[in-house]
């Protein structure tokens, strides 16, 4: 469910670039919330989320989440959660089929809605990927190196995940 602060002068668009094993999709919106009652269906993914541009907050049962440009977080489509921002926002999302997960990082699950750090250490490398094959792949020649992108993303989120945890912030 989408809400809009302002719905006059509400706009939002998404671009979406369709991967061997998972999808990209990047929407930029003005102010909004998005509500989600967590339901698991056929076809589940785990979207990892990079903030691209703007601030969002992430409420996850008591638990708010601030999300600053660089900064991620995955989400598990089947729990509830609330995604608010209050200026306009960009984000690039990787779906990443819930098969997949299981076969390649089994453990990535327990790891939804904690957020990583786009800033330093393993998070940055992991964003700046993300941000920067995004920008890369906005050109028409990017089909031919594209379908690789998903052999590289899986170890990036491995090493950016190893060490968030309910610890860590």
């Amino acid at each position: 469910h989408v809400d809009a602060f302002d719905r006059e002068a509400f706009s939002a668009s998404m671009t979406r670039v369709k991967l061997r094993d998972c999808d990209i999709v990047s929407p930029v919106s003005r102010a909004a919330v998005i509500e989600s009652a967590g339901v698991e269906v056929p076809g589940q993914t785990l979207n990892l989320q990079v903030q691209h541009s703007g601030r969002s907050h992430t409420r996850v049962g008591d638990a708010v989440h601030t999300l600053e440009p660089g900064d991620f977080m995955l989400y598990d489509l089947s729990k509830p959660f609330r995604l608010e921002f209050h200026e306009r926002t960009q984000v690039i999302t990787i779906r990443l089929p819930l098969e997949s997960v299981k076969d390649r990082l089994p453990g990535l699950r327990d790891k939804a809605n904690m957020p990583g750090r786009g800033g330093k250490g393993p998070g940055s490398m992991l964003s700046a990927f993300v941000r920067h094959a995004w920008f890369q792949l906005q050109d028409e020649d990017a089909s031919d190196w594209a379908e690789s992108l998903s052999e590289v993303i899986w170890p990036l989120i491995d090493l950016a995940f190893a060490r968030i945890g309910p610890d860590s912030s």
